[in-house]
């Protein structure tokens, strides 16, 4: 079986390869991928699929940061960043020139159905506030490629 993708989020476990010895991590695959790095269970690791892609191959993977993917331009997991109140979520916006778009919900406003909701173009970054009794930011980024389009 051949995988597709450069990296995989994975759990390492307390089995470890038959062979090597090596640390196994469940990436959610059908089969554990062993790793290059001897690890406890439990513990939370990207793992680059490196070349080699074939899953019955006993070559270890490389564990690598988890903002590796980011770096080469995929989606990858989301980031938290603390706020005081509600003008440092876009004051202190890390993002050179702002968020792209911010969209808010509220009991109090309209409703709008999906299929009407019209996004408009961004360069890689949506601002999304929730709240009902809480105030939650959601900031969804789409690191944009060459091309203009947003990598999934």
């Amino acid at each position: 079986v051949l995988i597709h993708c450069n990296n995989f989020l994975g759990v390492t476990i307390k089995e470890r390869h038959a062979n090597s010895g090596a640390t196994l991590v469940d990436v959610g695959l059908f089969k554990h991928v062993a790793v290059d790095q001897i690890l406890e269970p439990g513990k939370r690791v990207t793992v680059a699929m490196g070349a080699n892609r074939n899953l019955d191959s006993d070559v270890p993977r490389e564990v690598v940061s988890s903002s590796k993917p980011r770096e080469e331009g995929a989606y990858w997991g989301y980031q938290v960043r603390y706020a005081h109140n509600i003008s440092s979520v876009f004051n202190e916006c890390t993002y050179k020139g702002g968020y792209d778009c911010i969209i808010g919900t509220s009991e109090h406003g309209q409703i709008i159905k999906s299929s009407e909701l019209e996004i408009p173009s961004f360069r890689g970054n949506i601002g999304i506030t929730l709240g009902l009794g809480r105030l939650i930011f959601v900031l969804l980024h789409f690191p944009r490629k060459t091309g203009g389009s947003p990598s999934y």
